[in-house]
């Protein structure tokens, strides 16, 4: 119960994103990327998991695997959901 109390408090879920980021950027080098492309790693990688590396990370990127992943047929790209969210609130 006290870690769905954590999950729902917009603190927690600050630093987790957070430490989440900071763990891809130790991980993965995004110094040749855009913040856009950035974005749009850090997001499939939040949807696939830290396994893959940039080159397998790039393919995802491009591929329609959000909700469902490999298993069923998706319908979206997670990481155009991030990018596209990110630009309606920055405008």
């Amino acid at each position: 119960e006290d870690r769905l109390e954590r999950m729902c408090d917009l603190k927690t879920e600050v630093i987790y994103i957070l430490a989440f980021i900071d763990i891809c950027e130790q991980k993965y080098d995004f110094s040749n990327l855009s913040k856009s492309e950035k974005l749009r790693y850090i997001s499939t990688i939040y949807n696939s998991g830290f396994n893959w590396n940039m080159d397998q990370i790039k393919k995802f990127t491009e591929r329609n695997l959000y909700p469902y992943g490999k298993s069923r047929r998706s319908k979206w790209n997670y990481s155009s959901i991030a990018t596209g969210y990110y630009k309606m609130k920055t405008r």
